[in-house]
């Protein structure tokens, strides 16, 4: 083959090789756009002026890069529907998640979530946290860092001891959710969750309540069914706003207690049978 003949194929193979480079590149720019703006479309701006997405496990199968981009993002929901058929579950909370800085919002229930990253500390603006239905055992210190979390909800994990980090949010915890683990007692340490109204531990093996408890004087729901209480603390009475609705669902259940001091019968009549029983009992 004359060389002049070799050198034309060597470049029109060049030119090929280029030419597929530059397509590839393209293409991949032309993804990421329409990612983006995938993601855009799927922002819903709710009426409060609030941004909220809701990936679905039938729309990926992975956490696009692109999600990270969306730094004015409000929510972000990221709970598989049983009705989409798919078995897709999030098992790793990526640690760009911090890159979210406006998140206010964060639902990761029933995925398979094994622990959370240090990077979710850094979330400062969250107030609502949902991770029900996973398999946690435990939280990062770094929880302790979010001073605005209000709400939290950890139900049916696989959880053993409360972790001390949630006893740093004194000033905007109300609701904590720890029913369906597996809790054997409570930290002293919650008596410092003072803005406390919302305390669910169902479902768990409690023996014994820390008298610490009884500082929760803001506490209006304490739900304690289905563990192994025998007993309650002696000055549980000073939870006066735990609203006690005899003919609605009660505020606070000890229903599946082995309970004796004060008896089961005796609990179901409310706080002032509570607090009369007691008194007999301390004199």
């Amino acid at each position: 083959m004359p060389t002049t003949q070799k050198r034309q194929r060597s470049i029109s193979k060049s030119n090929i090789h280029d030419g597929t480079s530059s397509t590839t590149e393209s293409t991949k720019q032309i993804r990421i756009i329409k990612t983006q703006s995938r993601l855009r479309m799927l922002v819903e701006h709710l009426p409060n002026g609030r941004k909220s997405l809701h990936l679905k496990g039938m729309d990926t199968l992975v956490i696009p890069s692109e999600l990270y981009e969306l730094t004015d993002l409000d929510i972000l929901d990221i709970t598989p529907e049983s009705k989409s058929g798919m078995n897709y579950t999030l098992s790793r909370v990526p640690t760009d998640f911090r890159l979210l800085i406006n998140l206010k919002c964060l639902h990761l229930d029933n995925n398979n979530i094994v622990s959370f990253p240090n990077e979710i500390g850094e979330l400062y603006h969250l107030e609502i946290l949902t991770a029900s239905n996973n398999h946690l055992t435990t939280l990062p210190n770094q929880i302790r860092q979010l001073q605005n979390l209000q709400s939290c909800h950890l139900s049916n994990n696989k959880i053993e001891e409360m972790p001390l980090c949630l006893c740093y949010l004194s000033k905007s915890l109300l609701f904590l959710d720890l029913s369906y683990n597996y809790l054997r007692q409570l930290p002293s340490s919650i008596h410092n969750l003072k803005q406390l109204r919302t305390l669910l531990l169902l479902g768990n093996h409690i023996k014994i309540l820390p008298d610490a408890i009884c500082q929760l004087l803001k506490l209006e729901t304490l739900w304690l069914g289905d563990n192994k209480l025998k007993e309650l603390p002696k000055n549980f009475s000073q939870l006066k706003h735990l609203d006690w609705h005899y003919h609605c669902e009660l505020s606070s259940n000890f229903e599946g207690n082995p309970l004796e001091n004060p008896p089961l019968n005796v609990c179901r009549k409310g706080m002032e049978a509570i607090e009369e029983y007691l008194k007999k009992t301390q004199k």
